[in-house]
């Protein structure tokens, strides 16, 4: 491809510019930083991807520790950007080596954001729906049972007082811990399956009644107001930077432990069958894919502690804005709120959108700081096989 039709392509592609950054979607800003980065990443392998992801998590949690705020700014800006790498990887149908690793196709990270966290805290949520029905949690109850409490759990979006008692008006009550006893990981897998198909339901049929209202919540400022008027209060009230980072990094952990789960199986635990391969196969495949399913509501998780930590540095805009201020090079008014696409555009952000910070290219290509070596296997004689 020319240089010609390269600059075309991205010209033609573009989503995220400076002046609509906040009134884009998740889902745009990963193509966008697929044109940026996207030469790289597809030479990357999902692993790659993802300790790069983890070594910007821990960096933010020494960052934060050590009240370091120009620094927290940036290594939060740091795992966004690999966390949109790591989801292009997860999707990418080319990406024939890594299919142990993977994310169901064709769903948008910004439904997934909005299946688990549906205008509500999923905990909350959950505790709700168990005082309504106590039947849910009878592993004894037949599917009609379970279909009925669905249905009316998708007739709530429907029910105008029902909206205005729950819709934006019940920010989260967790008490102190957010793995509050619903959602232990102990928890019987079959409730808790139960429990978030549940929500899911409940999401689609919400998100039904808002696009007939022309409200949908799409776009990073429409997530970012989500999640503060969910977790505002608690945000204000009950965590501080410290403690948000540190549940960043343990939501970054449980992705970890959903990564190894994809490929790690136990016949007795996960009832496999030892001596009928086409069984044990098509008993993985279904495994597989309700834990790639659990992946995405993890990712979704580190999304919502994302938001969380740029609400909780909004508070102190004095402190975290100036870096903003610095790299931007735009004076922004004290009461003007620090966001997540101020950070990424502070970062990687030029006047025609999303760049390389290194190259200052709209599409990295390998030149100038950028010219990356990546090693694809080593042989036992020591022969290096590069990307």
């Amino acid at each position: 491809m020319s240089k010609r039709k390269s600059s075309e392509r991205v010209r033609r592609a573009r989503h995220v510019l400076k002046d609509n950054k906040g009134k884009c979607t998740l889902d745009q800003y990963i193509e966008d930083t697929g044109i940026v980065f996207g030469t790289w990443d597809t030479q990357r392998s999902t692993i790659d991807v993802w300790m790069r992801l983890v070594r910007h998590a821990s960096k933010l949690a020494e960052v934060v520790r050590r009240k370091q705020s120009d620094l927290i700014v940036e290594e939060l800006g740091g795992v966004f950007i690999w966390m949109l790498s790591f989801i292009r990887k997860l999707r990418d149908p080319a990406n024939t080596e890594d299919r142990v690793f993977y994310l169901p196709e064709g769903r948008r990270m910004t439904d997934i954001l909005w299946e688990k966290y549906p205008a509500t805290c999923p905990a909350c949520f959950d505790r709700m729906v168990k005082s309504k029905f106590p039947e849910l949690i009878d592993t004894t109850s037949d599917e009609l049972t379970i279909e009925n409490i669905w249905h009316r759990v998708e007739e709530w979006p429907e029910d105008e007082d029902f909206m205005k008692d729950w819709m934006f008006k019940m920010p989260c009550n967790c008490v102190s811990d957010p793995i509050v006893e619903e959602r232990n990981e102990n928890a019987d897998p079959a409730i808790r399956l139960r429990k978030d198909q549940t929500r899911m339901r409940y999401a689609r049929a919400l998100r039904s009644n808002l696009e007939r209202k022309n409200a949908l919540i799409e776009t990073m400022d429409d997530l970012e107001d989500m999640f503060r008027a969910i977790y505002g209060p608690k945000l204000r009230n009950a965590e501080t930077v410290e403690s948000i980072a540190f549940h960043l990094l343990e939501e970054i952990g449980e992705i970890s432990k959903a990564l190894m789960e994809l490929r790690t199986f136990n016949y007795q635990a996960d009832q496999i069958s030892r001596d009928a391969p086409l069984q044990r196969d098509r008993r993985i495949k279904e495994l597989r894919s309700l834990r790639a399913e659990n992946l995405e509501e993890e990712i979704a998780d580190v999304f919502s502690w994302m938001f969380s930590l740029t609400l909780k540095m909004q508070e102190n805009f004095s402190i975290y804005g100036k870096y903003v201020q610095k790299t931007t090079g735009v004076k922004l008014p004290v009461t003007e709120r620090i966001t997540l696409p101020d950070i990424v555009f502070s970062l990687w952000g030029g006047p025609s959108g999303l760049y390389c910070r290194k190259c200052k290219r709209a599409e990295c290509e390998g030149d100038k700081e950028c010219s990356w070596l990546f090693i694809k296997s080593i042989s036992k004689e020591g022969k290096i096989r590069l990307c």
